[in-house]
């Protein structure tokens, strides 16, 4: 049986439990054939630790080399790699699916030339429930975010809006509008909105509640949905990430879930 020549882009917290599952879980099905990063050292000091060395490349390099090119950078780099996937014929799993907001067209290219875009459903539960309700009709759609506030240090609409995030001693509302809008405030804390909204109703109309906690040791998530079919409600509670705080612990497990059902002929789930 051919094994699944993979190219992975990005070296951080998700990327580096990717690869590392690639030769380790899916020996038998798949390759970890190319590695991209634009930390050039993190990238010699991350595959140095692998067992069977991947080549590093550049993105056009890496594209040309894979069957399935795995996307784990930042919303940024997105667009360049989803139109190099397509040029070149080839699948690709996205992980900052924030990136692909905006990018209807590509979208609609890939589907032409029958490019396979696939997107894990991240540190949230319940996305088949979701995608099944959609078939029916979706009336409402929210996602609450809980996170310690330290976890969103960084974010644009933290800078923007001055907040203090030392100074939050109690539950505090940070930001409530559309998943489009949160992604730009928000984009790499927020990236489960992007999923969701890709499950249901869109960007614009899912909407997004985002809380600072001093309380909480929790990542959480919880979606609530109405449709035709009735009421749907989800949470999760996620450990944060020991490598990255900013993303959950579920966030890597469901990517090698998703890659598993990729390299798999038997798959669960709508």
């Amino acid at each position: 049986m051919k094994r699944l020549k993979i190219g992975v882009i990005g070296c951080g917290a998700i990327g580096s439990e990717l690869a590392r599952s690639i030769e380790t879980r899916f020996f038998d099905k798949a390759t970890l054939e190319a590695v991209y990063e634009i930390d050039e050292e993190r990238a010699k000091n991350f595959v140095s630790k692998l067992k069977y060395i991947p080549q590093l490349c550049n993105l056009e390099d890496l594209v040309d080399k894979v069957d399935l090119v795995i996307e784990a950078a930042s919303l940024t780099v997105v667009p360049e790699v989803l139109r190099l996937a397509i040029e070149k014929g080839k699948d690709i799993l996205v992980l900052s699916v924030g990136g692909l907001f905006g990018q209807e067209e590509l979208m609609k290219e890939a589907e032409a030339k029958g490019v396979q875009i696939h997107i894990p459903s991240g540190a949230i539960g319940g996305m088949d429930a979701v995608k099944a309700a959609h078939i029916g009709g979706i009336k409402s759609i929210q996602l609450e975010t809980i996170k310690p506030p330290m976890s969103y240090d960084g974010a644009p609409y933290v800078i923007n809006e001055g907040i203090d995030l030392s100074k939050i001693d109690k539950e505090t509302v940070l930001f409530e509008g559309s998943a489009e809008e949160a992604i730009k405030g928000f984009p790499r804390n927020i990236n489960v909105s992007a999923i969701l909204s890709f499950c249901g109703l869109g960007q614009k109309k899912t909407k997004v509640k985002i809380v600072a906690s001093p309380d909480t040791k929790w990542n959480s998530h919880e979606v609530t949905l109405e449709g035709t079919f009735g009421r749907f409600k989800a949470r999760a509670d996620n450990l944060p990430l020991e490598s990255n705080p900013k993303t959950s612990a579920l966030s890597p497990l469901s990517a090698i879930a998703l890659l598993r059902q990729i390299l798999s002929n038997f798959k669960v789930g709508s």
